[in-house]
């Protein structure tokens, strides 16, 4: 991992805000010249800051999905099972290791609440997989990611 600079840190920002920004409205910005911002950009690639980009979902189109955070219980000595046959369910979008009473925190994206079920009754079947409880996403206030 490199060392950040604060022109690091605000071009991760403009990009956490807009990852399609020009290159050139990032010089513009950054008070830089273009070739410093692909070369800076291009640094933090090659070096692992940035790993990727991701398409953000108009509310519009996210307002046609269900969404769900699932509280899931593992028992001893299954996390690595558990970890690999939820990767396969590909409606988890997210999976969170954290502490407290449960061990993982599943993001799940589905069309309905149908398919939520069975997606539900997918994860409950996982071998080690001890318990889960969800909780369907009414209405996003703010996401700053």
């Amino acid at each position: 991992m490199i060392n950040l600079t604060e022109n690091d840190i605000l071009l991760i920002d403009l990009l956490r805000n807009n990852a399609r920004m020009r290159i050139t409205d990032i010089a513009k910005t950054l008070g830089i010249s273009r070739t410093t911002a692909q070369q800076r950009l291009s640094r933090l690639e090659d070096n692992g800051v940035i790993e990727g980009y991701q398409i953000k979902l108009a509310p519009t189109v996210l307002e046609k999905q269900v969404s769900a955070h699932v509280s899931i219980g593992i028992l001893p000595n299954y996390n690595e099972t558990v970890h690999s046959q939820l990767s396969n369910i590909t409606e988890i979008v997210t999976l969170f290791s954290v502490s407290g009473r449960v061990d993982l925190l599943a993001v799940i994206q589905v069309s309905s609440t149908s398919r939520l079920d069975e997606v539900l009754d997918q994860i409950s079947k996982v071998k080690g997989v001890k318990s889960t409880e969800s909780a369907i996403i009414l209405k996003t206030k703010f996401d700053r990611r």
